[in-house]
Formats: structure tokens, C-alpha cells, sequence
């Protein structure tokens, strides 16, 4: 048995189809980027969720998560993050707050990681969920802690009522894909477009 290797580690299949590229001549625009790849792009690296028909474009995952940390206590007000499939807009929207470093903690991780990262929108979480066999495969090969059973936060609001005032609720989704709101500790991930 035969294991291709590359500065002393295994390489997986879009490794070793990356490196046949090169020794083509083949540039990155050559090479179609799969679900379960990892991706690196100047500071930017993460699994890739989805894709694009032709390969190019797409979400990555973050590599990292943070755990149990609040959505927010407080009683919201603004421009409401309410998309259900946009996430990058919902989190400009917290962000565009003066003060939501304190008051999201979530947002403020993902801020950490760079300009172009966000939290998910409850939709783009459930496509995450639909292909998590595959990123976990890819998230435990690089050493990273897969996507667990917790809970994880979405970006997405949606009106609910206490019979006295209305509030508004964030949504999370668990491992298995169902979707909740609430208010208690959950896990953090975050995405980006390439």
C-alpha cells in the first residue's frame, strides 16, 4: 500500500488533485473546490461547506468554535437581524450597534477572526448540518474540533411574545438539524464566502 505524503503528512484527495495541478501547470482557477476541502487563502482558512456549481465560489467554516458564550441580554432595538438565510447581513447589522463587542460576545469572537468571517443565519446553518459527516471527517483529519451535539447560535432573530411586550429570540439549531429559539450558553461558529 502506497500513502502519498508532503512534508512528512498524509495528503487527502484535493491535496494530492492540487498537487497533480501544479505539476500540470494548472492554475487555482483549474481546480474546483469540493465540500470537506480545506481552504486557505492568505489568513483565511476553513472547511468548505458549499459550493458554487462551477467550484469557485462558496462558504467555509471556521476551524475554530467558541464555547458557551450568550447571544446577548439585552432588550434589542435598531435594525433588526432577522434573515433567515443571510447571516453576513445580519451580522452587519450587530455590528453597526456602538457597543456590541459587550453586548454580543458571539460577534465579537467572529470579529476577532477578521472582517470577512460572520455568523450564520439559521439557514446556512442548516445546510452545514446536512453535510456535517463529511466536515467533521475533515475538521478531525486537521486536529480541529468537529461540529458536536451542543447547540449552535444563528445570527437570526424572530419576533416572539411574552403576552406582555414583545422580544425578540434568536434562533440556534442543534446537531440534528431542528431549530429553536431561546436564551441560554451555546457554541459559536463562524463562515465565509471565497
Amino acid at each position: 500500500e502506497m500513502i502519498l505524503k508532503e512534508n512528512k503528512k498524509p495528503m487527502n484527495t484535493p491535496s494530492i488533485f492540487k498537487k497533480i495541478c501544479d505539476l500540470l501547470e494548472l492554475t487555482e482557477e483549474d481546480y474546483t473546490n469540493q465540500i470537506g476541502d480545506y481552504y486557505k487563502d492568505h489568513n483565511k482558512e476553513g472547511i468548505v461547506v458549499k459550493v458554487t456549481e462551477d467550484g469557485k465560489n462558496g462558504l467555509i467554516l471556521s476551524l475554530y468554535e467558541m464555547t458557551s458564550n450568550d447571544w446577548t441580554d439585552i432588550i434589542y432595538d435598531g435594525s433588526l437581524p432577522t434573515s433567515r438565510l443571510d447571516g453576513e447581513t445580519n451580522t452587519k447589522l450587530i455590528k453597526s450597534r456602538n457597543n456590541y463587542q459587550a453586548e454580543f460576545p458571539s460577534v465579537a469572537w467572529i470579529s476577532n477572526l477578521g472582517e470577512e468571517w460572520y455568523l450564520p443565519a439559521i439557514d446556512e446553518w442548516v445546510t452545514i448540518i446536512r453535510e456535517k459527516d463529511i466536515i467533521n471527517a475533515a475538521l478531525i483529519k486537521l486536529s480541529r474540533t468537529p461540529i458536536s451535539n451542543a447547540n449552535y447560535i444563528s445570527s437570526h432573530l424572530e419576533k416572539g411574545s411574552n403576552g406582555i411586550t414583545d422580544e425578540y429570540y434568536h434562533y440556534y439549531i442543534e446537531f440534528n438539524g431542528s431549530t429553536f429559539s431561546g436564551a441560554c450558553n451555546y457554541k459559536v461558529r463562524a463562515i465565509a464566502k471565497f
